[in-house]
């Protein structure tokens, strides 16, 4: 292959100093400021900008390795790197009901793909490295699956030999190059754990300088305990933290996010390594299922769709939702009801997509929780909802901070679902309305937040610069144009003034599409 040649252009080197004008080698996967020594391929970049690819901090890839609309909604925004196995749930280290699960999202892989090559990360990897890989992909383990595969949905403490079997799986993930767990305490069983449990576990992590993402347990009412609990995990443990999509969540909780960020200066300032990553969008997204709360889940998923059919359940937890007493994340009263809850997959009944649970009970002219426990029903459980409870100060407070990384929390598996533009807008995003139109940080900054801090936090020695040496993943973009397209209803939008897009020295992306080369590595810890 040979080197490519970058002249003339704005390059912004990741470390958050002013661009300057320069030229960038690309040879043998790494990268050369000046010219270049013979023959080579030439990107004029008069007028365009060049930065390190953009590394996202939080992304759910690891469930469709090798798709390549999920690589599009990923190089289309600058992405050249992945962290994957996000929010406690992670494709490896799988039971056989948990691969079952997630197969129709699965890449095949002919004699790779069976259940048996999910149930550790070492057969995981055999089973990524037989797929075409157009971005970087780096892996962290879900405490969801330690805790199903050791106790299923038990809500209880583990017992010693419990926890060391758990403890065991982990340890066995990161000798085989995992970067570290990711937990979900917002979901079931993880809701279950309690932090002695997380510091345990974490414990392992640390030995192997490894980092903890957590979708913490709360992200409305209950926001800034759940953040003293996940420091005081990190303190206790002593690993690196990253709390996962920062964000106020429900409409009577807007306006603290000052009080977030204080929280995780003042945890810096003792010594603690706290570092966050944000999707800059006003709506969350997860399951429908998460409506519920997680003391009805204890039998399982599947168990707790049954008893939906039954008027005895909805009754209970319609009035539990209602009286939104505490106890758990009421999603519904944090959207101000069912018109801030719209449905964003659902197999078995494709004609709600896109519309609020409010809109479809009135198209049905049925009650808007009915509504709600009879989609859950006809689609299995299998909902996806986007819900619109994140306050647009709190949102610019938080991406303001220039400390505050970036990250999708996205999957795109095929064009034809409707998913959250975060998918595919985050990055460009940031970098154009909320960074160049609205001010919130000058691009040097921005594009830092982006690159070069998401590298240092995650031991990416080579990666988020541009300087001799360092990996070649690059992004060429019009700082002027720059900008998402992505919508709420059309969310599989590729971005604005995105020219290329290079990873390991080859171009994966240019001129709205990808290029069908797959360059793509697995960063494995202690090898990247």
């Amino acid at each position: 292959m040979p080197d490519l040649y970058i002249k003339n252009v704005t390059v912004f080197d990741g470390t958050g100093a002013p661009a300057f004008m320069g030229d960038v080698v690309c040879a043998d996967g790494r990268l050369r400021l000046g010219v270049p020594d013979g023959p080579c391929d030439v990107i004029d970049g008069a007028g365009l900008s060049l930065a390190p690819g953009f590394i996202d901090t939080h992304s759910h890839g690891d469930s469709c390795l090798g798709s390549m609309h999920n690589s599009l909604s990923r190089v289309s925004q600058g992405i050249t790197t992945q962290l994957t196995g996000n929010c406690g749930d992670s494709a490896a280290v799988s039971s056989e009901e948990m691969v079952c699960e997630m197969r129709s999202g699965l890449t095949p892989s002919p004699g790779l793909d069976g259940p048996e090559h999910f149930a550790a990360f070492g057969p995981y990897l055999e089973y990524a490295r037989s797929l075409p890989l157009v971005e970087n992909s780096a892996f962290l383990i879900g405490h969801n699956n330690l805790r199903r595969i050791v106790m299923g949905y038990d809500d209880r403490r583990p017992t010693p030999d419990e926890l060391a079997r758990m403890q065991a799986l982990l340890r066995d993930a990161m000798r085989h190059g995992a970067l570290g767990l990711s937990s979900g305490l917002f979901y079931t069983p993880g809701a279950y754990a309690d932090i002695d449990e997380m510091t345990a576990l974490c414990t392992v992590v640390a030995e192997y300088g490894g980092v903890y993402a957590t979708h913490m347990r709360g992200e409305s009412e209950t926001v800034l305990d759940s953040m003293r609990e996940a420091i005081e995990t990190a303190r206790r443990s002593g690993c690196q933290l990253i709390i996962s999509h920062l964000k106020v969540c429900g409409r009577r909780n807007h306006g603290i996010a000052a009080d977030i960020l204080r929280l995780i200066r003042k945890a810096r300032q003792s010594g603690v390594r706290v570092a966050a990553d944000q999707y800059p969008y006003e709506a969350s997204a997860t399951t429908l299922l998460s409506c519920i709360p997680p003391w009805h889940f204890t039998s399982g998923n599947d168990a707790l769709v049954r008893s939906l059919r039954t008027p005895d359940a909805r009754r209970i937890i319609r009035r539990e939702i209602e009286e939104d007493a505490g106890g758990f994340e009421n999603l519904v009263c944090g959207c101000g009801g069912f018109e801030g809850v719209r449905i964003a997959a659902a197999p078995r009944t494709p004609e709600v997509l896109g519309k609020s649970i409010a809109d479809i009970a009135r198209e049905r002219g049925a009650d808007p929780f009915d509504t709600m426990f009879d989609l859950l029903v006809q689609n299995d459980g299998d909902v996806q909802a986007i819900y619109f409870d994140i306050g647009e100060p709190d949102l610019m407070t938080i991406l303001s901070d220039p400390t505050i990384m970036v990250g999708t929390d996205g999957v795109a598996v095929t064009p034809d679902a409707l998913c959250h533009p975060r998918a595919f807008g985050s990055f460009t995003r940031a970098l154009g309305h909320y960074g160049r139109d609205r001010g919130l940080l000058p691009m040097p900054a921005m594009i830092r937040k982006m690159t070069g801090l998401p590298a240092t936090v995650l031991g990416l020695s080579h990666k988020g610069r541009i300087a001799d040496g360092f990996d070649a993943d690059l992004v060429l973009f019009d700082a002027a144009a720059v900008c998402d397209r992505a919508t709420f209803a059309d969310p599989h939008q590729v971005s604005a003034g995105i020219e290329a897009v290079i990873i390991g020295g080859e171009i994966v992306y240019r001129g709205g599409a990808l290029t069908g080369r797959t360059p793509g590595r697995l960063l494995l810890r202690g090898r990247v």
